[in-house]
């Protein structure tokens, strides 16, 4: 009898870190939406989430090798995106599920304006292994699942503990080691395109005319 309460005890204590947990990270996606909507204004917000998908479905639809995983997996673009203080970069996530030659996995997903257009390419592949996250091997997580791990894996560093938007968090996606020896914002501009031109290697070149700024 003793053990059984034990159990029972044991049960609620689990249930409560579970329900904790899912309503802090809730808290967490709530507190980083309404930061970025005030950076970037709703409409904004809204128009560059709608051009950023639309792009990453042309480029699906083109069979590019940059996003070969979205044509093999179903995909979505998580509804949350992180502006700077500026709104003139923000860092979005594209959640892959599982499929016979996809991994669970996010994509960093990038945005910068320049001359008053905003431009996307993506960056690193985070994996997620389904066992990690109490599932059976090989199993696709839920979009819904994969939204929450993106707070921590792509967006954590975002805000400052006094939740302020932090220049670290896009300093570190955004300029330094990895950008070559840009020192100006001039510098960075044209790595940036370099990137977005990258988007459509494997493109047939009369392809990647059309619509290559």
């Amino acid at each position: 009898m003793v053990v059984l309460k034990q159990g029972v005890r044991m049960f609620f204590i689990l249930m409560s870190i579970v329900f904790c947990s899912c309503e802090n990270k809730q808290e967490i996606n709530k507190s980083f939406l309404e930061i970025s909507r005030k950076a970037a204004t709703i409409n904004q917000y809204n128009l560059v989430y709608k051009n950023a998908k639309d792009s990453i479905m042309l480029w699906v639809e083109y069979n590019l090798v940059t996003y070969k995983a979205q044509k093999h997996c179903n995909w979505q673009l998580d509804s949350l995106i992180c502006f700077n203080k500026s709104a003139t970069k923000c860092v979005m996530a594209i959640m892959n599920q599982e499929s016979k030659t996809v991994n669970n996995s996010l994509d960093y997903f990038y945005g910068t304006k320049i001359k008053d257009k905003w431009y996307f390419f993506r960056g690193a592949t985070v994996i997620l292994f389904s066992e990690r996250y109490g599932k059976a091997p090989k199993t696709a997580l839920s979009f819904s699942e994969m939204s929450q791990i993106a707070l921590k894996e792509i967006f954590g560093g975002y805000l400052t503990p006094k939740g302020e938007i932090s220049d670290d968090y896009f300093k570190g996606e955004f300029e330094g080691p990895g950008w070559g020896d840009c020192k100006t914002s001039a510098e960075y501009e044209k790595v940036y395109l370099q990137k977005i031109t990258n988007n459509w290697y494997g493109a047939k070149k009369d392809t990647a005319n059309k619509v290559l700024p």
